[in-house]
């Protein structure tokens, strides 16, 4: 069957294209006035627990901008630590610390706060189309398990709530009160048990690398408690062994799991 061409065509088309006209010359063309995007391209960590067994972090992020940008935040979870003071943020025009409860805005952060369930990490500044470099600096207090003979400290230095992955150059980790023959340093790291570490005289480096989304990073370090004389023992059945044979089995799983998917490719490959 032919089509007939009755006039109504073209007039819609004469409709649209005056609406076009109109949305352009009213500049509401539905696209983008200005791509953003922003991106962290790397992070450096550096913390030192001192003899009374306080956690001085460090942490100096490089942010890349395209478009503009006024503010950026971090948020600590309100878990594995008593206290939570002295936030300072270089590069920054203005910085606050808040008390969140999910998107609640609880108040100001004060060094501690129950009901919180993290701590934010606020900063404003002005940026458009750069790389800007912030450095953050918070201490925290009781977040070491104390035995009799050894100590643990267990912390996210990169949350598994951040949903970008981003390059962490290292971590750096010093204990101030080290001694020689007082005993080894042992580090774990999580999720990832095998990245490249270094350890030599109280200070532990890792070098982590690409951490993705959701991932985070954790590290359970185990040192001498000697080296923290001024911090209370508060576990006194806290013991090497069993955290030593927990990491064992932790390994040979991870070990075990890299074979079953070393095997999987092998087999994928093949047909």
């Amino acid at each position: 069957m032919a089509n007939r061409d009755d006039g109504s065509g073209s007039r819609i088309g004469r409709t649209v294209q005056r609406w076009c006209i109109l949305l352009v010359a009213c500049g509401l063309w539905l696209m983008p006035a200005e791509a953003k995007e922003w991106r962290i391209e790397s992070v450096r960590i550096e913390a030192q627990v001192d003899s009374l067994g306080r956690v001085l972090v460090t942490e100096h992020r490089e942010y890349a901008f395209d478009g503009s940008y006024s503010y950026a935040y971090i948020d600590i979870r309100n878990r594995g630590f008593d206290r939570l003071s002295d936030v300072r943020v270089v590069g920054a025009d203005s910085f606050s610390v808040e008390a969140r409860k999910g998107d609640e805005l609880l108040g100001a952060w004060t060094g501690q706060h129950a009901q919180a369930n993290y701590a934010r990490i606020l900063w404003h500044f002005d940026a458009r189309d750069t790389s800007r470099t912030f450095t953050l600096a918070y201490i925290l207090e009781g977040a070491i398990v104390k035995g009799p003979e050894y100590s643990e400290l267990f912390w996210w230095f990169v949350g598994e709530d951040f949903d970008r992955s981003h390059w962490v150059k290292s971590v750096a980790l010093s204990l101030e009160g080290f001694r020689v023959g007082a005993g080894p340093l042992y580090a774990f790291t999580y999720p990832n048990p095998s990245l490249p570490q270094q350890s030599l005289n109280g200070q532990l480096t890792v070098d982590a690398g690409r951490v993705h989304g959701g991932d985070g990073l954790r590290i359970r370090t185990v040192f001498p408690s000697a080296w923290i004389p001024g911090y209370l023992e508060n576990d006194p059945v806290y013991a090497l062994a069993p955290v030593l044979a927990e990491e064992a089995d932790r390994a040979a799983h991870a070990a075990a799991r890299l074979a079953r998917q070393a095997w999987y490719s092998e087999r994928i490959s093949t047909f």
